[in-house]
């Protein structure tokens, strides 16, 4: 009977406590989300260590040593930075040549696209220009639009990599 008594005594106590949680639940788990983000945060002098993805980590198990000799806050941090940019380098170099790629595959499309504007606004009865200057556009972007694509590639290329 004690059993079964204490066992009911539980119970209610859990009861009462997930009846009183629940209403805050959402939160506290956000109380818990903020607490973590300081230990989530990139360390200056170990954070390459952390951060890197597979197989680079690897490399990183190997460096362990070296953080550990280290001893200097400065000279961690260039080293911390070195290896970063070591780790990440080949991502990003395989990122920009997919970028380029996309890029250079969608600019026929994108040449397409800009004729059928052109002419739609050459058509349009609300411009703000003479059809005149529309068609002179639409001229000058027929005959040499796909050389100025083309050196527009150079310029998203660059703010991509940036």
């Amino acid at each position: 009977m004690n059993l079964i008594l204490l066992l009911n005594l539980v119970i209610a106590i859990l009861t009462e406590t997930y009846i009183r949680f629940s209403k805050v639940k959402l939160g506290l788990y956000y109380d818990g989300v903020v607490d973590a983000i300081s230990t989530l945060k990139y360390d200056k002098q170990y954070g390459a260590m952390i951060t890197a993805v597979p197989p680079f980590n690897v490399l990183m198990f190997l460096m362990t040593p070296l953080f550990v000799l280290v001893k200097n806050p400065r000279r961690l941090k260039k080293i911390n930075h070195a290896l970063t940019l070591i780790t990440y380098m080949p991502i990003a170099f395989i990122l920009v040549i997919i970028f380029a790629a996309v890029n250079i595959a969608l600019m026929p499309i994108a040449y397409v696209f800009s004729i059928a504007h052109k002419i739609k606004l050459c058509f349009s009865p609300r411009i703000h220009r003479t059809r005149k200057d529309l068609l002179l556009d639409l001229g000058l972007f027929v005959v040499l639009g796909s050389v100025f694509l083309s050196l527009s590639q150079l310029t998203d290329i660059y703010y991509f990599i940036k």
